[in-house]
């Protein structure tokens, strides 16, 4: 997901990302979002949600990490 010109995350845009989070692990598909604004990473930071996530910087590295397997 290109996540750049994403600037703020309320809580329930929180919500519908773990619910993202959680589904993609039950069906075996990784998540990857790229260019986090720093407010939205440091959300992500505290909140945890980095670890549900494979987060890059750029839309070609995304998908780039398509094609590598699952942590």
């Amino acid at each position: 997901m290109d996540m750049a010109r994403l600037d703020y995350v309320s809580s329930a845009g929180l919500l519908v990302m773990l619910k993202t989070a959680k589904t993609s692990r039950a069906v075996k598909k990784k998540r990857v979002l790229a260019g986090l604004q720093p407010t939205v990473q440091e959300v992500f930071d505290i909140s945890g949600f980095t670890a549900l996530f494979v987060i890059v910087d750029t839309i070609e590295e995304a998908e780039a990490s398509l094609n590598e397997d699952l942590p």
